[in-house]
């Protein structure tokens, strides 16, 4: 479900290290070593109610990425996201790197796959299928790229494959540590890709366990995607939230025009989100976009329109 987002023996690899063929330009060292670089600018201009205008950068980086096949059939593979520019040139960033950020590395064979580092963890795939806005987007309630996680993807069992990991350490604002688990299961029906997550939200200040099921699939040439979310409160005084969402995107030539119904239950409290937007190929590898928002909240808190423009290489 990217709107706008990969040479071969790196195509399976290309899917872990989040990497775009399309606009990466990869370097064949031996017969078994590969390096990869590609990356993007991201300029945006938003207008959002209770907050200032802002024109910012919408999370350039810099991504390198490399793997080795061995002659055992095994392949290793690392991947490293340079972040924290800013091409207004307004702002000064931390890239992170010194905290480990963006870093990740692994093994894969014919066992699955197991990755290490500063990735997504599994449950992220069911809580961001209504996650396909740019900017003007409604509340997903997935927590997000983690640092030291541990991650095994199967291989196809038939129809199935499940993605399990653990945070190795999360600190929390007493200094205190704990392990965070989560884990996803995928059922591909030919056609429609089924998916059921549970997260343990350990380094989350509001939520603690969460579950979620969604499904994706493309009717007639337009992508679908539908999810429910259930969140339970990180403490009696939390409220638990529950999501429900429903997307669409339809192509229209070099354009792209998608949207989403999202509503919220939060305690006592109930909201109908919506958003829509529109993407424009100017070139191959520059695009443009227009999107809005509504979150039905007091004193129109939150709406937003924005527009902006996506430089890949």
């Amino acid at each position: 479900f990217e709107m706008m987002k990969k040479t071969t023996s790196a195509l399976a690899i290309a899917a872990l290290l989040g990497t775009g063929a399309a606009s990466a330009a990869t370097f064949q060292i031996d017969d078994a070593t590969s390096m990869s670089i590609s990356g993007d600018m991201e300029l945006r201009y938003k207008d959002e109610e209770g907050n200032a205008n802002n024109l910012e950068d919408g999370g350039s980086e810099v991504n390198f990425s490399g793997q080795h096949t061995s002659d055992n059939g095994l392949t290793t593979f690392f991947k490293l996201d340079v972040t924290g520019f800013d091409v207004t040139g307004t702002e000064e960033k931390n890239t992170g790197l010194d905290q480990g950020a963006g870093v990740s590395f692994g093994l894969s064979g014919d066992f699955g796959t197991v990755t290490f580092g500063h990735i997504t963890q599994a449950f992220d795939d069911v809580a961001t299928i209504t996650d396909i806005m740019d900017t003007a987007g409604v509340t997903v309630g997935d927590p997000g790229e983690q640092k030291q996680v541990l991650q095994y993807a199967s291989p196809s069992f038939g129809m199935v494959s499940v993605v399990v990991d653990t945070m190795v350490s999360v600190d929390d604002v007493s200094g205190n540590s704990d392990s965070s688990a989560s884990a996803r299961v995928e059922l591909d029906l030919d056609g429609v890709t089924v998916m059921a997550g549970f997260d343990q939200f350990e380094n989350n200040s509001s939520f603690s366990d969460a579950l979620a099921i969604g499904a994706t699939t493309t009717l007639g040439g337009i992508d679908f995607g539908v999810k429910f979310q259930d969140q339970d409160g990180n403490t009696d005084s939390d409220a638990e939230q529950t999501l429900m969402g429903l997307t669409a995107a339809m192509p229209l030539g070099d354009a792209t025009v998608y949207g989403v119904v999202n509503t919220v239950e939060l305690g006592s409290e109930d909201y109908t989100e919506y958003a829509v937007g529109a993407d424009y190929a100017l070139t191959g590898n520059l695009g443009l976009f227009a999107e809005m928002n509504r979150k039905d909240r007091a004193n129109d808190a939150g709406d937003m329109v924005a527009v902006g423009a996506n430089l890949k290489f």
